[in-house]
């Protein structure tokens, strides 16, 4: 996971790994703190951020194409 709380620097990292130009979603509440590969199967991977907020709370929004579920 590339430790980020830059959408920019989050945004590049997903076009260099994985050719795909996304930008990461707004969450009220929470802050980006990183982006990476998530492993939603044997080899299969999408990309993932992860964002923080308050309480301790986590959450993860995974970015795939409906494609990818056939091969998981």
């Amino acid at each position: 996971m590339e430790i980020t709380d830059d959408p920019d620097q989050a945004s590049t990292f997903l076009l260099e790994q994985f050719g795909l130009s996304l930008f990461p979603p707004e969450l009220d509440g929470f802050d980006l703190i990183g982006v990476g590969p998530a492993e939603l199967g044997s080899g299969v991977e999408v990309p993932a951020f992860r964002y923080d907020g308050a309480n301790n709370s986590t959450v993860v929004v995974f970015m795939y194409d409906y494609i990818l579920l056939d091969e998981a």
